[in-house]
């Protein structure tokens, strides 16, 4: 990735471009080492040559994505065994929608006035991973539940499924350790205020994904589905989904870390 993004910066002053928008990367996990995880170290690396090419410059740094956690995905659900198979402890992240982060870009695309700027996402909810499959077993109406296994049982998982690379394993397993690490996550909504994007909440988001990713027999869950997108479409600015309704998250607020940067407020 270094390689090519660099020629590619080389290439574009040289033919006169002024300016590049680099869509980079932040965990969301508080104390995470980027240095220990090959991909943000790259897209930092790739930062920093950007910074000194004598170009203008925009760095988007979104933070994990809610399409990961999507059956079919090497860190998605497992509807065969009905689980959440991952080596990440006790970790808390905050995931952004990537079409959250699709509208961003629509903007630094076609607006000026965003040299010199950083842009972080992240999503409106920081939640464990046992949280992450109760909002899922809620939305879908079947228990998911997690799996915690061993960086060595995920390796072996990764290999046998023969869909991966080696440096695709090895850079799974580097993020899988470090974030597991994480025992808060900050929730950075600025750059959705910034934008006027509400930004999307995790059971919003498992809702609208829920009938084709996990083949769900609509009819049956009809009612229940309705009553939740209602709720979904009353919350304010898309923050965290209400207690009462889904009974799931519990997000902690530590010091500044985990409130609301959309409304001002804490969790």
């Amino acid at each position: 990735m270094v390689e090519t993004q660099e020629t590619f910066i080389d290439a574009a002053r040289s033919a006169g471009v002024r300016h590049i928008i680099k869509f980079s990367g932040r965990e969301s996990g508080i104390g995470f080492n980027s240095q220990n995880f090959i991909s943000t170290r790259e897209h930092e690396n790739i930062e920093d040559y950007l910074v000194n090419s004598g170009l203008q410059w925009t760095m988007l740094r979104p933070s994990q994505f809610m399409q990961t956690y999507l059956p079919g995905k090497p860190t998605g659900v497992n509807l065969k065994q009905n689980a959440l198979i991952l080596p990440l402890k006790n970790a808390m992240l905050s995931p952004v929608d990537l079409e959250d982060v699709a509208k961003v870009c629509m903007h630094l695309l076609t607006e000026d006035g965003h040299e010199g700027k950083v842009y972080e996402m992240t999503g409106p909810d920081a939640m464990s991973t046992d949280e992450v499959c109760e909002i899922i077993s809620n939305i879908i109406g079947r228990k998911i539940s997690y799996v915690r296994i061993s960086l060595d049982e995920y390796k072996d998982a990764l290999s046998n499924s023969g869909a991966l690379s080696a440096e695709r394993i090895n850079s799974l397993l580097q993020l899988a350790k470090e974030r597991s690490k994480c025992a808060e996550s900050y929730v950075k909504l600025n750059t959705h205020k910034r934008f006027g994007i509400r930004p999307t909440n995790f059971a919003e988001f498992i809702y609208k994904n829920a009938a084709v990713s996990m083949k769900l027999n609509n009819s049956k869950n009809n009612s229940y589905f309705q009553s939740c997108w209602g709720c979904v479409n009353e919350q304010q600015h898309g923050t965290s989904i209400k207690r009462d309704l889904f009974k799931t998250l519990k997000t902690k607020k530590n010091g500044n870390k985990n409130f609301c940067e959309f409304t001002g407020e804490g969790p």
